[in-house]
């Protein structure tokens, strides 16, 4: 499915940073140096309701005060989808961010401290960039609604003329907006300084895990912790990697209480017989998950430790429990044979009792059901209904 992708993680916000760091950033009429700025955050601690507009707070993604002062606050949209447009979700969202904080802009530029709002995405923003330098009315009426139904959705209480369209249009033309796709950041790929400041951003991270952020995770997630680990973010070679290691970023949500190295032989160990499945723990793999951010859920946990158990163990899947403690490892080629051997033919069906005899494991009925569907699917490229498991009771 297309366009904006839940901010599970910081991948984005972090290259950005990283890449400002490293490099200029060229506009059409000037370039943005922030390379050696007198302070840089990411995920900053909310704005207090006293500092905004609307009597709401305001959480921003980066924060960069520039050699001359000037302070950028940062709002991040990355998505999958090709270009990004002036009355998408994400914009209106940074918007109402940056519109609510318009009062602790004209105080601190009252005090000789500029401020500047930036939008940065990964999805070409040549229509917001075009509209920012002509906004016509009859969009700018359009955003004005928008603008209006999002401050509200977020606590505001608005009065019919607390948004001016005149103002809300000299506004928008102050914005800047910065588009890093993957070919900007393949420009530093082989450049030392961001493998360094990557680094540097991460170390900005771990800082920050102490202090959790209303509702939005300041932490690298799982899934970006892996993909740094494996190498897939391109822009950092092995070599330069030096001690950024899975087990120092992912100490927030999977820490790892020995080496990587030491617990793959520990898996490795714990299945060495052809089983069909086995309910392990989370700590009996020297693993734990830390419920920091309460959005976390087997989802997040599913997609790496699947990739952890893949590359050890790739004739094995993963089953997640929701309390975050326990998975289950099963064979899906054995388990959808023990289906097969199990059909309850005077009901045109599987028996249940029988799977779960064969396989060798006490396990809940619903999980055992979801299991034999996945393996027969994989297996046999069929997925059978639920109704088909029958349970014959003592």
């Amino acid at each position: 499915m297309g366009g904006l992708q839940p901010k599970k993680g910081i991948t984005f916000e972090v290259k950005v940073v990283a890449y400002l760091l490293t490099s200029e950033y060229d506009f059409d009429s000037f370039k943005l140096d922030l390379r050696e700025p007198i302070e840089f955050d990411i995920y900053l601690n909310p704005y207090p309701r006293e500092y905004t507009s609307f009597d709401i707070e305001v959480d921003l993604d980066i924060y960069f005060k520039s050699k001359r002062s000037t302070q950028f606050l940062f709002e991040c949209k990355a998505g999958d989808r090709s270009t990004i447009g002036p009355k998408s979700g994400g914009f209106i969202d940074a918007l109402s961010k940056f519109y609510a904080l318009k009062k602790y802009r004209d105080a601190e530029e009252k005090r000789g401290f500029p401020v500047q709002f930036v939008f940065a995405t990964n999805m070409n923003p040549r229509k917001i960039i075009s509209f920012i330098q002509n906004p016509t009315k009859d969009l700018i009426k359009t955003i004005k609604l928008k603008l209006t139904r999002e401050l509200q959705k977020k606590g505001a209480i608005l009065k019919t003329n607390s948004i001016n369209v005149e103002e809300l249009s000299n506004f928008i033309r102050s914005i800047f907006v910065i588009y890093l796709s993957e070919k900007k950041f393949d420009s530093v790929e082989d450049n030392f300084k961001f493998a360094e400041n990557i680094k540097k951003v991460l170390d900005k991270v771990k800082s920050k895990k102490k202090s959790p952020i209303h509702g939005v995770s300041p932490y690298v997630s799982i899934e970006d912790a892996f993909d740094i680990y494996v190498g897939r973010i391109k822009n950092l070679r092995e070599k330069d990697l030096e001690n950024i290691k899975v087990e120092q970023i992912m100490d927030v949500y999977i820490g790892f209480d020995v080496s990587l190295e030491d617990t793959i032989d520990l898996i490795r160990r714990q299945i060495e017989q052809n089983i069909a499945c086995r309910e392990l723990s989370l700590k009996e793999f020297n693993l734990s998950v830390q419920l920091i951010n309460k959005t976390l859920n087997a989802l997040d946990v599913y997609g790496p430790l699947t990739k952890l158990v893949n590359s050890l163990l790739p004739d094995y899947r993963v089953f997640i429990y929701s309390d975050l403690e326990n998975f289950l490892l099963y064979n899906p080629k054995i388990i959808a044979k023990i289906v097969s051997e199990s059909r309850f033919f005077e009901r045109n069906g599987f028996d249940l009792n029988k799977i779960k005899n064969k396989a060798g494991i006490k396990i809940s009925a619903d999980v055992l059901i979801e299991v034999a569907i996945d393996s027969y699917a994989v297996e046999k490229g069929h997925r059978l209904s639920p109704r088909k498991f029958i349970l014959e009771l003592d």
